[in-house]
C-alpha cells in the first residue's frame, strides 16, 4: 500500500474506532467525478460507512468511494481535522465520549 492511501487508510479507522454515536458526528470530504462536468467535491457521512478496506470506504448504500480521492475528514462542527498532506490538524483524543 502506497504511503499516502496508507494515511488516509489509518485516518478513517482511526474514526471508525470510535463508539457510533461519536464517529456519526464526522464526515469524509472526497474528489467525485461528474460527467461533463468533471470533479466536484461531495461529503459522506462516516456513519454511512460500512467499511474500509487497502482501497476503499465502502457506504452502507453500496457505493465506494476510492481511498485517493478523499481530501479530508471533517468534525462535528465542520472543522477540517484531517487533510490530505497535512495529516492530523487537532488533536481528537479530547473530543471522544467516553463511558459512565
Amino acid at each position: 500500500m502506497g504511503r499516502r492511501r496508507s494515511e488516509i487508510y489509518e485516518a478513517v479507522r482511526r474514526i471508525l474506532n470510535y463508539p457510533l454515536e461519536d464517529r456519526g458526528d464526522y464526515s469524509i470530504v472526497y474528489r467525485h467525478r461528474v460527467e461533463g462536468v468533471g470533479e466536484v467535491l461531495r461529503e459522506a457521512r462516516l456513519e454511512s460507512v460500512a467499511r474500509v478496506d487497502k482501497w476503499a470506504v465502502h457506504l452502507v448504500n453500496g457505493d465506494s468511494i476510492p481511498l485517493h480521492r478523499i481530501v479530508e475528514i471533517r468534525g462535528p462542527r465542520g472543522e477540517t481535522v484531517w487533510r490530505r498532506g497535512l495529516g492530523w490538524l487537532e488533536d481528537l483524543s479530547s473530543r471522544r465520549r467516553t463511558a459512565d
